[in-house]
């Protein structure tokens, strides 16, 4: 039993490093993401004039 807890929080230490190291560039890649598809949804959608 022991010996699965050391297992689990050993593997939740590296995801907060992992968010901490990288959590900055993942979220200015979905921001960036999100801003280029709202942009180009008018391509998409037809004219929005009506």
């Amino acid at each position: 039993m022991e010996e699965q807890r050391v297992g689990f929080i050993g593997k939740i230490v590296g995801v907060v490093i992992g968010v901490v190291v990288f959590g900055g560039w993942m979220l200015s890649s979905i921001v960036s993401f999100r801003r280029e598809v709202f942009w180009n949804l008018d391509g998409f959608g037809g004219s929005r004039g009506m």
